[in-house]
């Protein structure tokens, strides 16, 4: 087996960002991840619209998506998501008709803050439920939300999951940037556009600004949250 060459945190935001094609599903409904058939007429037209002029279409390397980090590609993404002008392969049917019916939803909204006594359940069907009812897409008569985000460990069998806790996970996070990595992050995104869909990033520069121990301020962050 080729051993896999690993890159460093550090480095892994800061290198080009490459993607293969990977098509919606075909007629059969098989996911481009699982299976990929190399006949398919649909996908091939898709996907040859990304070879270069005077290359020779290749579906198992031909690149669709390209970025100068990972970081640029989320904004891209984000920007395209909410876009007023979507992109013609964004939709199947009219561009009025996708406007009409897109749902964007915040995934930090769907969770009650730590401080708050909201219940999951209805919160979730109020950011999602109602607007799924509104576009007459069916659903359990009963809302069923999910309780807590569910994240898998690898060791343990399918179908048992762990609770994630929020703000363990934010400060697992944090721990895996240096000051360096923070500073680049935050050059690398587009501020204006963050604040206009709702993140705001001004803790992560207090905490940049202060001159204790970075792991220090991290620590007394969380312990105060």
């Amino acid at each position: 087996n080729k051993k896999r060459d690993t890159l460093s945190f550090s480095n892994f935001i800061r290198s080009p960002y490459l993607a293969q094609c990977h098509p919606t599903p075909g007629e059969n409904g098989a996911s481009m991840r699982l299976k990929r058939h190399s006949n398919n007429k649909l996908i091939d037209r898709f996907c040859s619209g990304f070879t270069k002029e005077g290359e020779k279409y290749d579906p198992q390397t031909v690149i669709a998506e390209r970025a100068e980090n990972i970081v640029q590609i989320r904004t891209k993404k984000y920007k395209q998501w909410i876009s007023d002008e979507p992109d013609e392969a964004a939709y199947s049917n009219s561009k009025e008709q996708f406007l009409r019916n897109r749902i964007h939803v915040q995934m930090e909204s769907l969770s009650p803050t730590p401080d708050s006594d909201e219940d999951p359940n209805d919160l979730q069907e109020r950011f999602v439920g109602d607007a799924l009812n509104e576009r007459c897409v069916p659903t359990y008569n009963d809302f069923k939300g999910i309780i807590s985000k569910q994240k898998w460990n690898r060791k343990m069998i399918r179908g048992e999951q762990k609770a994630y806790d929020v703000l363990a996970e934010k400060k697992k996070l944090l721990s895996m940037y240096s000051k360096a990595d923070l500073r680049f992050v935050l050059d690398q995104l587009d501020l204006d556009f963050e604040h206009k869909i709702g993140y705001n990033y001004d803790y992560v520069k207090e905490m940049l600004d202060k001159e204790d121990s970075f792991v220090e301020k991290v620590e007394n962050f969380f312990h105060q949250a």
